[in-house]
């Protein structure tokens, strides 16, 4: 039986996703991990391994969706590479952390002494499966308005400020493979600030031409983000 206090929590849950649960159970369902399952089989008989399953499709076709009616005139090429910027690991356990998530999971001893709360593993899997539980509890339309909701209210200024989630210097990379451009290379052209607050300035160059310039707390970054804006200059990114 649950607690009041239970009881409350889910409420603050469903408070923050703003969908409120017909059958409160699959929400406990999609809070519980394998190692939860695994300690305590005589008290519960599934984790959210299905619904995780269930709800990864759903954003999948929900970003698709969204990217298709907002961006019209791109290609299939550049909204794949968007769809790759919201549907992955790291966004998704942001999304997750921005709620906090964590909090609410049912997770076996020995995760909870990990930290499992924190992994972003685990926290995109949970999300996906809340979301697949919203799924099951209402319709596809719902479920996908929950998640884009939380994308457009938590993440989505962090996408148009360039906050760096995918590897854009990779998919720099490819692009130039794609066009059979091998004459390109990295520049510092300053580095800034103290041992412990440093910024580099890095540009990146085609043919001696300038194509992107970013910045940042180390070489790496600075080069993701000239990267970025070389690719958002070429209108892959946006």
């Amino acid at each position: 039986m649950k607690s009041k206090n239970d009881i409350e929590k889910y409420k603050e849950l469903c408070k923050k996703l703003d969908y409120n649960f017909k059958d409160i159970n699959l929400l406990i369902n999609a809070l519980t991990h394998s190692s939860f399952l695994n300690e305590n089989k005589e008290i519960i008989k599934t984790d959210n391994q299905l619904l995780e399953f269930l709800g990864d499709a759903v954003i999948d076709l929900a970003v698709a969706a969204y990217l298709f009616t907002n961006s019209p005139q791109k290609t299939e090429g550049i909204l794949s590479n968007k769809r790759t910027e919201i549907v992955n690991e790291k966004a998704l356990a942001m999304i997750a952390n921005s709620i906090n998530l964590g909090d609410y999971l049912l997770l076996g001893k020995g995760e909870t002494k990990d930290r499992g709360y924190e992994k972003p593993s685990i926290l995109s899997d949970a999300l996906e499966a809340v979301i697949g539980a919203v799924f099951i509890d209402s319709n596809y339309d719902i479920s996908a308005k929950v998640f884009l909701n939380l994308y457009d209210k938590y993440m989505k200024e962090l996408f148009i400020s360039g906050d760096l989630f995918f590897d854009y210097k990779s998919l720099f990379h490819e692009e130039m493979q794609r066009i059979h451009e091998n004459n390109f290379r990295y520049e510092v052209v300053s580095k800034k600030g103290s041992q412990h607050d440093t910024v580099y300035t890095i540009s990146l160059k085609i043919n001696d031409r300038i194509v992107g310039e970013g910045k940042g707390s180390s070489i790496k970054k600075a080069e993701q983000a000239a990267a970025y804006f070389a690719l958002k200059a070429m209108d892959i990114v946006e």
